[in-house]
């Protein structure tokens, strides 16, 4: 026989998951529930269009430095190789980059860091989740290395669980990364993620720009 749908989803309510229904007027009914997967937690999600999301940049050269704004690196209509960003991700107002401003070259010697607030991840015991939107415009061997930090001492903690590398040095458009595991020895503390731009030569290229950070976990 067909199954009638009583009721959709069932929120979960811990720690006894209850649902009440009329009792029917059929003298032998059954019932069945299915179980799915608890959806992911938000820890964080960030669009910086309201302010900076407690974002801290942290210089550790004499290079460029990490801001947050309206991007306006093309305004001023001076030539670049690579590219202008001059909005953030999907066409969003603001966002973090590496010198946003006009025209928007980062320097030479740039090791340059944005961290991100607080994750606590002190009851996560299967890995978390990453991804963010970037938007990339630097030389050969150049890169973005994403870290996780200890949230006290700023220690490295899990190096290099991304890396990216301008692929295209024509073009700096926006795209999505995704999928980027937090595991290891980031579970069962509090830390926080740790954007590192390397610029060791300046040149006419704008850097990385980061936008729409969301952080989950598993449900339980």
């Amino acid at each position: 026989p067909a199954w009638t749908l009583v009721e959709g989803d069932i929120h979960a309510t811990e720690p006894l998951n209850t649902k009440s229904v009329p009792q029917p007027a059929d003298p032998t009914l059954f019932y069945r529930v299915k179980k799915y997967p608890a959806p992911n937690v938000v820890l964080i999600t960030e669009d910086f269009e309201d302010d900076d999301g407690g974002f801290t940049a942290v210089n550790k050269s004499t290079g460029t430095t990490w801001s947050w704004g309206d991007p306006d690196s093309g305004s001023a209509g001076i030539p670049n190789p690579g590219g202008f960003v001059d909005t953030g991700n999907g066409g969003a107002g603001k966002c973090w980059g590496t010198n946003i401003g006009d025209p928007g070259y980062y320097l030479s010697n740039t090791v340059a860091c944005l961290r991100s607030p607080v994750i606590d991840l002190s009851d996560v015991t299967t890995p978390a989740t990453l991804s963010f939107a970037q938007a990339i415009d630097f030389d050969a061997g150049h890169t973005v290395v994403v870290n996780i930090i200890d949230d006290l001492t700023d220690d490295v903690i899990e190096p290099a669980i991304h890396t990216s590398t301008d692929t295209d040095i024509t073009q700096a458009y926006w795209t999505t990364v995704g999928g980027i595991g937090i595991s290891g020895d980031a579970l069962g503390q509090s830390v926080r993620i740790e954007w590192r731009f390397t610029g060791p030569v300046g040149s006419d290229y704008m850097g990385a720009y980061i936008d729409d950070i969301l952080v989950t976990k598993p449900g339980s």
